[in-house]
């Protein structure tokens, strides 16, 4: 079972059934197929409390319960520290949101950060692949 880092846009690509501005592709479907192959324990999902705190600011609160609540079993929840978010900021502080995910995925061992956002993530530089939904 492979470990995976979920970042933040990939559950408001499916709760919002989102489709690429830029190729018309639907960006729901790859991430949901994510979270059913984590269902059916192909993968254990890593989310930390600061992907969290992002979905509480950008979705309904009801709708991020839910989420999580269906793959309880198959998450892993990752708590950051203050340091931690320290050290982002220093990293790399234009996006420390980014930096603050990769130093919580090293952490955890994951195997794979998945993401939309991979050219800010290889800015940043980590030795975990980075990779769409789509590629996995």
């Amino acid at each position: 079972m492979s470990r995976l880092y979920i970042d933040t846009n990939l559950f408001i690509n499916v709760i919002n059934d989102e489709v690429s501005m830029h190729s018309n592709e639907n960006m729901a479907k790859p991430a949901s197929r994510l979270f059913f192959e984590a269902l059916s324990c192909k993968h254990t999902l890593l989310i930390s409390t600061w992907t969290l705190q992002e979905l509480s600011r950008k979705i309904p609160a009801e709708m991020g319960t839910i989420s999580l609540e269906l793959l309880k079993k198959k998450t892993t929840i990752c708590r950051y520290s203050p340091d931690e978010e320290l050290e982002s900021k220093k990293r790399y502080p234009e996006h420390y949101q980014d930096a603050l995910h990769i130093i919580i995925a090293e952490r955890e061992n994951a195997e794979c950060i998945v993401t939309r956002n991979i050219d800010d993530f290889l800015k940043i530089g980590t030795k975990i692949s980075v990779k769409k939904p789509e590629l996995l």
